[in-house]
């Protein structure tokens, strides 16, 4: 390595914290919106921070997986200088890998991430996209 950032790292998007997201969706999905509730809650916001904080969006090489966000803590979302902010990206996919801090969610909420918040909630309103060929029940990641 020469010293110089990849690519991929200098493109990653810029950051607002958690509860700015949360305020934010409560704008773009206003009363009406399918399932309003899974696309506004806290858990929403959480997803939506992970997936900025890994590079998860339209037009880039990377998706993102459940345990990215369950397994966020506020030191880590803290944490976001891009090699920081790559370096998650990569080793939270890694069993039994542990942000410093305490875990926003358990590892048995990602059924409720899964099944609310994005298939019925930010995928059904198409505010998330879909790997296509990764079984949704599956670990890995599939959500842009």
């Amino acid at each position: 390595m020469t010293g110089e950032a990849s690519p991929e790292i200098a493109q990653l998007p810029g950051l607002v914290d958690r509860a700015e997201v949360q305020r934010r969706l409560h704008l773009i999905f206003p009363d009406g919106t399918p399932n309003r509730r899974y696309c506004t809650r806290e858990m929403a916001a959480s997803t939506v921070f992970a997936m900025l904080y890994v590079g998860a969006i339209e037009g880039r090489n990377r998706v993102l997986a459940p345990k990215q966000v369950y397994r966020m803590t506020d030191r880590q979302a803290a944490r976001v200088g891009s090699a920081q902010r790559e370096k998650y990206s990569e080793d939270s996919l890694t069993p039994r890998f542990a942000a410093p801090g305490k875990r926003w969610y358990a590892d048995n909420s990602r059924e409720p991430l899964r099944d609310e918040t994005l298939r019925d909630g930010l995928i059904r309103v198409g505010a998330v996209m879909v790997k296509p060929g990764v079984a949704t029940t599956s670990g890995k990641p599939r959500c842009w």
